[in-house]
């Protein structure tokens, strides 16, 4: 290979390595005489790896239009094939390769165009918070149907990369929302995840969809009851990926993936102050990594961090769960009433969706619990039912109800303790009142 076609393959590395199977091309390429051998590399059993090995082999051994060949035969990767043959076609009729980025530097770019994706991305967001289906269906469907309108033979041109950016949105906020209502059949949704990855064909960053689809697929896992070390080992590999980056919303939002795994799977069953302590380390780094994007945004993502940061004093888990075995400090319901404080300021409260009202009054109800206030804790649980309701969030939903019911028996017990009191100070009266005047 010449000097431009290897900076064409160099510059696609990751997108090559993330999307090819070596083993599938390796019949024609030895067939062609370019492979050493028909087993080459199948000792190695981890893909990213031979495909890492492969291209390096490739590239000292093999022709570019043979190897473009290879990944159009039988259409196996033909879209990976077209998008290299029209970058070397651009690059060849354009010596001086001004307006090529290299890939680090392009990576690190916060764009208007990416400022305008995000805010896109954050409505989207909004509307899962607040259980409003509709409006979701109907802004994604609008980018959906634009990005499948694009001709096949020009779905690679750079003018395309905004819309590309957006499109990436809205598959993340379907496997977002998804996930919020609680579908354990995400991990088997083969097309979305495939559609994700395909993705970083398209998009400015090809890191950012490969990093997200890795962390959506361990969380979806995790969600249909997979070992937490197998979802965990997808969102390490997500977190290596992002290293290129700089701290963005994405890198933010796989650390609060990181959160909910951790608080559910370790927490939850065995809740220690060390678990407790790096849990709210995370929660405090993702917050920096949001607070990089727009300020809105950053604001809206820290409101939501810090009422799971006083959920998690207080003793209640994922799906607002009280967790066992908890022993909540002073010092814990201190820090938790100063967030609750910060959270009731009007610049938050009037963002806030019904997901994180929900999570709001079931953390007012527990530290009024906590100070014996039983009546208005109750208050506070049923206006988190009525919002959870409201934004059809059934999992937290039910542990509310639970909770409800637990403190109206306790509330009627009490009651009726009093009442059987008061009747046995009357009769106490009423012997001593027979004894001393008969």
């Amino acid at each position: 290979m010449n000097e431009i076609e290897r900076k064409v393959l160099q510059r696609n590395h990751c997108n090559i390595v993330e999307v090819i199977e070596p083993l599938e091309l390796r019949p024609f390429l030895y067939s062609k005489g370019v492979l050493p051998n028909p087993t080459f590399l199948g000792d190695d059993r981890v893909r990213t790896r031979r495909a890492e090995k492969f291209i390096e082999y490739i590239v000292e051994n093999c022709s570019f239009s043979l190897f473009l060949d290879s990944l159009s035969k039988d259409s196996a990767y033909d879209f990976l094939a077209q998008k290299l043959q029209l970058e070397l076609d651009d690059i060849s009729k354009d010596d001086t390769e001004s307006r090529y980025v290299p890939y680090e530097i392009k990576e690190s770019l916060f764009t208007p165009e990416r400022a305008k994706a995000i805010w896109f991305r954050h409505e989207l967001k909004r509307y899962s918070m607040t259980g409003n289906n509709e409006a979701f269906l109907q802004r994604s469907k609008t980018i959906t149907d634009r990005w499948n309108a694009i001709p096949k033979e020009k779905i690679f041109l750079e003018n395309n990369q905004e819309l590309a950016d957006m499109y990436f949105m809205v598959l993340d906020a379907t496997m977002e929302r998804r996930r919020i209502v609680y579908d354990t059949t995400l991990y088997n949704d083969d097309e979305l995840f495939g559609k994700m990855q395909e993705m970083s064909l398209y998009t400015s960053s090809a890191t950012l969809p490969t990093a997200m689809r890795l962390a959506r697929y361990g969380s979806a896992l995790l969600m249909a009851g997979r070992p937490v070390e197998e979802a965990l080992s997808y969102v390490e590999e997500a977190k290596q990926r992002l290293q290129t980056l700089p701290a963005c919303r994405e890198s933010g939002v796989i650390l609060y993936i990181e959160y909910n795994m951790l608080i559910s799977e370790r927490y939850e069953k065995d809740p220690t102050v060390k678990m407790k302590n790096l849990l709210l380390k995370i929660g405090s780094e993702s917050i920096d990594h949001f607070c990089r994007e727009q300020e809105t945004v950053g604001k809206d993502f820290r409101r939501m961090v810090l009422i799971k940061q006083a959920l998690l004093l207080l003793g209640i888990g994922l799906f607002l769960n009280d967790v066992d075995n908890v022993f909540v400090t002073d010092e814990d319901k201190k820090q938790a009433e100063t967030i609750l404080q910060e959270i009731r300021k009007e610049e938050n409260w009037k963002r806030m969706e019904h997901r994180w009202h929900v999570a709001y009054y079931v953390a007012n109800s527990k530290l009024l619990r906590l100070e014996g206030q039983s009546e208005k804790a109750l208050d506070e649980m049923q206006k988190a039912s009525k919002y959870a309701i409201d934004g059809t969030f059934k999992k937290e939903l039910g542990n509310i109800k639970k909770s409800v019911v637990f403190q109206s028996g306790k509330r009627e017990w009490n009651f009726k303790n009093a009442l059987l009191l008061f009747s046995f100070i009357i009769l106490l009266i009423a012997v001593v009142y027979q004894i001393v005047f008969h």
